[in-house]
């Protein structure tokens, strides 16, 4: 199957997931993260907030906890449709945050942070394989921003299992070294 019959199908799997289903699982895997940020003591974290009509990740709690730390930092991005680029912003406990009309939780502020000193990348996807490839939704946002911080870890977060068919991967794409899903945390 190709990317594109790989979206439609992870896309569907995760609309049928009920509110209960989707708070739960979001739930432990905001658990497994947080465990994850701590023993690997990253500071400077990046996080996506969920898209609720796509039922992503609802971050929230990481989100939350890392605002209300004196250790970490979030750090948000803002989308740049015209450039197809991200801006990355560090986020305080009282920074306003507006939804985009695509339905994006973003800043509100102008501060910025060079992706280069981020510690750890929490990545939204579709879905993930054994070797760590990961399905976003196809517009290389993710990809390109990836790109600019070797130095980061690189975590994929997933409400459904890891997929045992591997994905098919071009040039481009950027692995995972780590993928969360509510069953745990497997290291790539």
């Amino acid at each position: 199957m190709n990317k594109e019959g790989i979206r439609r199908q992870y896309l569907a799997m995760r609309k049928a997931l009920t509110g209960a289903e989707w708070i739960e699982k979001s739930r432990l895997i905001c658990g497994h993260a947080l465990a994850l940020i701590k023993s690997a003591e990253a500071s400077q974290v990046h996080l996506f907030l969920p898209i609720r009509k796509f039922k992503e990740v609802d971050t929230r709690p990481i989100y939350d906890f890392l605002v209300g730390s004196e250790a970490h930092t979030a750090v948000i991005s803002k989308t740049h449709w015209q450039t197809r680029s991200l801006s990355h912003h560090p986020m305080r406990a009282n920074d306003i945050l507006k939804t985009s009309e695509r339905g994006i939780p973003e800043p509100v502020h102008q501060r910025e942070i060079n992706p280069k000193k981020l510690d750890m990348i929490l990545v939204p996807l579709l879905a993930f394989d054994r070797k760590g490839n990961r399905l976003g939704y196809g517009a290389g946002f993710y990809d390109r921003f990836l790109q600019q911080c070797p130095q980061a870890v690189k975590v994929g977060l997933s409400l459904l299992p890891m997929r045992t068919d591997p994905l098919p991967v071009d040039e481009h794409d950027i692995g995972l070294d780590y993928g969360i899903t509510p069953e745990g945390v497997i290291e790539f």
